[in-house]
Protein backbone atom coordinates (compact mmCIF):
# COMPACT_ATOMS: atom_id res chain seq x y z
CA UNK A 1 0.00 0.00 0.00
CA UNK A 2 1.45 3.30 -0.99
CA UNK A 3 0.55 5.78 1.42
CA UNK A 4 0.78 9.50 0.30
CA UNK A 5 1.05 12.47 2.85
CA UNK A 6 -0.93 15.11 2.08
CA UNK A 7 -0.23 17.66 4.58
CA UNK A 8 1.55 18.23 7.86
CA UNK A 9 1.16 20.58 11.10
CA UNK A 10 2.08 21.15 14.54
CA UNK A 11 0.29 19.50 17.67
CA UNK A 12 1.12 20.14 21.78
CA UNK A 13 4.60 18.55 21.77
CA UNK A 14 4.46 17.01 18.19
CA UNK A 15 3.14 16.94 14.70
CA UNK A 16 0.63 15.52 13.06
CA UNK A 17 0.61 13.75 9.12
CA UNK A 18 -2.48 13.44 7.42
CA UNK A 19 -2.22 10.96 4.41
CA UNK A 20 -4.26 8.69 1.80
CA UNK A 21 -3.73 5.35 1.10
CA UNK A 22 -6.13 4.32 -1.63
CA UNK A 23 -9.76 4.83 -0.39
CA UNK A 24 -8.58 5.40 3.27
CA UNK A 25 -7.84 8.63 5.13
CA UNK A 26 -4.61 8.01 7.50
CA UNK A 27 -3.61 10.60 10.50
CA UNK A 28 -0.44 9.93 12.71
CA UNK A 29 0.54 11.83 15.28
CA UNK A 30 3.89 12.06 16.75
CA UNK A 31 4.12 13.62 19.91
CA UNK A 32 7.25 14.12 22.23
CA UNK A 33 7.07 12.99 25.59
CA UNK A 34 10.43 12.99 27.26
CA UNK A 35 13.90 13.38 25.18
CA UNK A 36 13.75 9.84 24.70
CA UNK A 37 10.37 8.74 23.85
CA UNK A 38 8.12 9.29 21.76
CA UNK A 39 4.30 8.68 21.22
CA UNK A 40 3.22 7.60 17.90
CA UNK A 41 -1.10 7.14 17.29
CA UNK A 42 -2.30 6.04 13.83
CA UNK A 43 -6.06 6.34 12.42
CA UNK A 44 -7.32 4.52 8.75
CA UNK A 45 -10.67 6.07 8.16
CA UNK A 46 -13.01 4.94 5.14
CA UNK A 47 -15.64 7.41 5.17
CA UNK A 48 -17.26 6.50 8.58
CA UNK A 49 -15.64 2.86 9.37
CA UNK A 50 -12.26 2.90 11.48
CA UNK A 51 -9.70 0.16 10.13
CA UNK A 52 -7.66 -0.72 13.18
CA UNK A 53 -5.59 -3.35 11.76
CA UNK A 54 -4.18 -1.22 8.91
CA UNK A 55 -3.84 1.70 11.84
CA UNK A 56 -1.82 -1.53 13.72
CA UNK A 57 0.02 -2.42 10.67
CA UNK A 58 1.46 1.33 9.87
CA UNK A 59 2.61 1.11 13.74
CA UNK A 60 4.28 -2.15 13.33
CA UNK A 61 5.84 -0.97 10.31
CA UNK A 62 7.26 1.58 11.87
CA UNK A 63 8.51 0.00 15.01
CA UNK A 64 10.51 -2.53 12.10
CA UNK A 65 11.94 0.54 10.43
CA UNK A 66 13.06 2.01 13.46
CA UNK A 67 14.61 -1.33 14.68
CA UNK A 68 16.99 -1.91 11.76
CA UNK A 69 18.17 2.06 12.13
CA UNK A 70 22.03 1.70 13.95
CA UNK A 71 21.55 2.91 17.40
CA UNK A 72 22.88 6.59 18.95
CA UNK A 73 26.04 6.52 20.83
CA UNK A 74 25.19 8.55 24.15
Amino acid sequence: MKIRIGSTWKIDNGVRFKARASDLEIEIDLEVLTPNATRMRSTARNGLLMDSATATEIIRQTLKALAAQPKEAG
